[in-house]
């Protein structure tokens, strides 16, 4: 029997031109101004050594006042350090994460943070790396690192920025930055509020 020789257009498969996939993946930062746990169950903040236990901060009433307090006045124990409080509707979980080392680079830290929030296969994340004192530029370049690091492991993630203390406008235009300094032909962002 001899072997029946099909053209070579029967060998490739056909794609259903209807199918209308993204070629380019789509990252969503959506900034948030109140009640972030409503939006976001798995929210990242930054823990400074201070006087309060960390068991202290399930007592507050909010997701924002909870990072905050993590920041300032800080807290007794080492971090990293996870809170998770099914107790309250919705329920609401919290990573905190010592901030960079003055001997570590921005880049460095953001990279191991970002693999750090990753490993906890979270379905969204929210970010709030509260400010402690006059300086709010070193705390917002950190969450921009960590962003970056995030979206280059995982850029279909959901992304929440609570705006807290720094205020929509100044949230709002870091985002934007960020978005006009990625490459549109890798990632598109699109930043909603």
């Amino acid at each position: 029997m001899t072997p029946e020789i099909l053209p070579e257009s029967s060998l490739s498969p056909q794609l259903d031109p209807h199918i209308d996939a993204p070629r380019i993946p789509k990252a969503t930062i959506r900034i948030v101004t109140e009640r972030p746990e409503f939006l976001c169950q798995f929210w990242v903040g930054v823990v400074e050594s201070g006087t309060m236990p960390a068991g202290e901060l399930l007592n507050v009433k909010t997701m924002d006042e909870l990072l905050t307090k993590a920041r300032k006045p800080g807290i007794e124990d080492d971090g990293p350090i996870a809170l998770s409080d099914s107790a309250r509707s919705p329920e609401r979980f919290a990573l905190l994460i010592p901030g960079p080392d003055s001997n570590d680079a921005t880049s460095t830290w953001a990279g191991r943070a970002a693999r750090e929030i990753l490993n906890w296969n979270p379905k969204s994340i929210g970010l709030y790396f509260a400010p402690i004192s006059n300086n709010t530029q070193e705390p917002l370049n950190a969450l921009i690192a960590v962003i970056r690091n995030i979206l280059d492991i995982s850029p279909t993630l959901p992304i929440f920025l609570l705006a807290g203390e720094y205020g929509l406008n100044r949230i709002l235009n870091i985002t934007l930055k960020l978005r006009d300094e990625l490459d549109p032909d890798q990632l598109t962002l699109e930043v909603l509020h």
